[in-house]
Parts: structure tokens; sequence; C-alpha cells
């Protein structure tokens, strides 16, 4: 690669401080000595692999040994319509299967060691938990607590409760996980692939957006809600540099829904409704909003926690060199 296609694809700069910060996170992956454009396939492949075998096993030992599970299961294959993360098998299956995701990317990052899993987590050396639970106070008040006083207020007759004591504190283990886990394939690797292929953030994004929707069986106003949020999370990613403000407004709104439903007060449905879209495309969009206002006023997402780039570059090369003096 030479010093000119370098100097153009950096995603790094230094300030008059002399604090790095980063400029692009779909970029990212271009910045390791080991980025070949075919790398992000044969990761999403194996990690493909490693999913389908961890999820099934998951699920064929919880069908047998955990109690509930065979009906579960049945349930499972119903898909929205008997979703359950209430029971312990439930969460089990419809939550810890999902969540298996970034398992399985991590496998794939260990077998191929083209650049580390804290690549993937933001452009500034791994996950930053600062950042995250930041995100999430906003979250909490943008989002969670409008919706659960709406609901509940619009809420008729009050169903009888779902949650098991297990199922319960699953759910609120293998939920966030779960949400965690799609983020760092929809909002991670597949998009991070597509724009340091493209370089484009605009067709990352609606390949980001159209394999997010292709994942949500609705009708729709429910398909539509799920792009517009699937849209506004790569947008929290590329203002933020990170996974870590997408996962906290996909966590709020999945949990929001889970405890509502767990607990008896609405239900979890198929079909969404042209209001449902128009809420959650305002309270997403808000949320955006507040973030890009954050980064320019207050530069919470400028410091880098570490540089996870040189280290891994120098132990690259130094391979190569021995390589290629062993081949002399």
């Amino acid at each position: 690669m030479s010093e000119e296609i370098k100097n153009e694809e950096t995603t790094t700069n230094t300030t008059e401080a002399g604090i790095s910060t980063v400029k692009d996170y779909i970029l990212y992956p271009r910045q390791y000595e080991s980025y070949r454009w075919f790398r992000p396939i044969v990761t999403a492949l194996l990690a493909a692999v490693f999913f389908i075998v961890i999820s099934n096993v998951m699920t064929l030992i919880t069908s047998m040994i955990v109690p509930g599970g065979r009906e579960a299961y049945e349930q499972l294959k119903t898909g929205y319509d008997g979703f359950d993360a209430y029971s312990l098998a439930g969460a089990i299956m419809s939550l810890g299967s999902i969540a298996c995701m970034l398992l399985a990317l991590f496998l794939a990052t260990l077998v191929l060691r083209d650049r580390p899993l804290s690549s993937y987590s933001s452009a500034r050396g791994g996950w930053r938990f600062s950042v995250f639970f930041k995100c999430f106070a906003i979250c909490l008040v943008v989002s969670a607590l409008p919706v659960a006083i709406i609901t509940i207020i619009g809420a008729g007759d009050k169903t009888p409760t779902k949650f098991t004591i297990l199922g319960f504190i699953l759910c609120t283990i293998l939920g966030p996980l779960q949400c965690i886990a799609e983020e760092y394939i929809f909002r991670g690797l597949l998009f991070q692939a597509v724009g340091s292929w493209t370089k484009n953030v605009v067709i990352a994004i609606i390949i980001s957006m159209v394999l997010f929707m292709s994942q949500h069986p609705y009708n729709i106003y429910g398909v539509l809600e799920v792009g517009a949020m699937g849209a506004l999370m790569c947008i929290a990613v590329v203002i933020t540099k990170g996974l870590e403000a997408s996962s906290a407004i996909h966590i709020t709104n999945n949990m929001t829904l889970f405890y509502l439903t767990g607990f008896g007060i609405s239900k979890i449905q198929k079909n969404a409704e042209l209001e449902s879209l128009i809420e959650s495309t305002i309270i997403y969009l808000v949320y955006v909003i507040i973030l890009y206002v954050i980064s320019k006023k207050y530069g919470w997402f400028e410091p880098v926690k570490k540089d996870d780039v040189t280290p891994y570059n120098a132990k690259y090369l130094a391979k190569k060199e021995v390589k290629r003096m062993n081949n002399v």
C-alpha cells in the first residue's frame, strides 16, 4: 500500500492538543495492514458457520434438558406470534440463540486473525463503556420512559404476567446481549465491509438497512419501521464512530417491549401500524440529533481509548518479514 493511498484512506489525525481522533468508522478496517477486500466475506461466512452450529446445539440441548424446552421449541417455529422471552427455555432459545452471533464473530476473528474484535466495536480502540452508559441514559429519557408511560396509560385490561422468575433473569441478561450481537453483525461487520469497499457511507447505510429489514418478517409498516430504525442506527454509528450508541437505543427499544409484554401490559405483534412507524422514527431521529449536537458541542466521541492499529500492524509486518526472510 503506497504512502499516497494511506494518506488518502487514513481515518486518524492529531489535534493541536496532541489527542488522536478518528474520522470515519466505515474506513477503519483499511487501517490494518492485513486488510484485503475479500476478508470481510470470509469472516462473514465463517461466523455464519459458527452461528448455525452454536445456535442449533443450544436449541437442541435446551429442548432436551430444560423444563418446558419442547414447548418453547414448538413456539419458536411459529415466529413472532409465538415469541417467548419470558420463560427459562424460551429466553435461551429466542434471545440466546441470537446473542451467540457475537460469540460466532469472535471465534471467526480468532481463526482468521485478520484484525481484532475491538476494530468492530469502534474506531477508537474497542468498546467504550463510558460512551455506552451516557448514551443509555439519553435513551431512557428519549425512548424507554415515554414509550412505557404511553403504553401503560393506553393499555386496557392487564393480561397475566408471562415472566417466570428465571425467565425474567435470563431475559434481562440475554436481551441486551442479543441487541449488541445484532449491532456487531449489521452495524459492525456488514456496515464496515460495504463501507470499506465503496468508501461511500450512503451506500453502506442502504445495504445495511436492507439486510436488517430482511431479517424482520413484519407487514409493510413493520418493515418500514425496522428500515428507518436501521438507517438511523447506522447514522448514530457514523456520528459516534462506534457501536455503543446504536447498541444503547437498540437495547432500550427491545427491553422496554420485552418488559411491557412480560408483565402483561402490551403484546409483541408481527404486524405494526402507521402510528408505530411514525412514533419509532421520531424517537430515533431525535436521538440521532441529540448525538450530533453532543458530538459537536462536547466532543464525547473524540477521545481514543487506545491504539489497537499500530501494535497489530507491527506484529503483522514482523511476521510477514520473517516469512520473507525464510523464503530467501
